[in-house]
């Protein structure tokens, strides 16, 4: 089930708003400068807000946001929920660079999502490369492990004027995202031919 979150600056918070069948419509006062920092921070950062706590990590080009909201049961209980929230890495942060007070919206994105990848215009090339065990096991261990990006929705992949390398486009739910190249690197080692495939941005 997907969340949106909206975000606006309004004098020294940041209002946070989420929007989703668990929390309805609720929001978030975080201090400004407190979420400024947090910007520059490689580590989990939690905020705070009365009862509620809304911990930062930053997880493989996305923004995981983990918000606990809580409230006194009775004279000695605490009852609370909580939402594991993911955003779009870059969308996130380009808020906070350039914030406003209109609201900006963003809709949640499933970590475990992974792009579609489109080879549609580049068939010949993938034969030559199938046609070369040593090539074919080299390509075939780079493509199961590269562009696991939660964040991107296709990735468009294009013959490249380097052999057996290819161009890629990044496609993203709002728009284009990065581009590059995955070339082909041949080597020797220890007196034995190598072969091994990098992304180029």
């Amino acid at each position: 089930m997907a969340t949106m979150i909206k975000l606006c600056k309004s004098a020294d918070y940041l209002i946070m708003r989420i929007v989703n069948r668990e929390f309805k419509i609720y929001d978030m006062y975080l201090p400004w400068n407190k979420v400024e920092a947090a910007t520059f921070d490689e580590d989990p950062v939690t905020l705070r807000d009365g009862c509620d706590y809304v911990t930062i990590f930053r997880y493989s080009k996305l923004v995981h946001l983990r918000v606990l909201h809580t409230v006194p049961y009775g004279d000695s209980e605490i009852r609370g929920r909580q939402a594991e929230i993911y955003l779009n890495e870059e969308d996130f942060y380009r808020f906070l660079a350039n914030p406003t007070e209109k609201w900006s919206a963003f809709l949640s994105v499933d970590p475990n999502q992974y792009p579609k990848l489109d080879f549609s215009n580049c068939g010949a090339r993938l034969h030559d490369i199938a046609s070369d065990p040593q090539i074919r096991r080299a390509f075939c261990k780079y493509i199961r492990d590269a562009f696991k990006w939660p964040g991107a929705k296709a990735i468009h992949i294009y013959n490249d004027f380097a052999p057996h390398s290819f161009y890629f486009e990044e496609e993203r739910y709002n728009g284009r995202g990065i581009c590059g190249g995955i070339i082909l690197h041949q080597y020797e080692r220890l007196g034995r031919a190598k072969c091994e495939y990098g992304t180029h941005t």
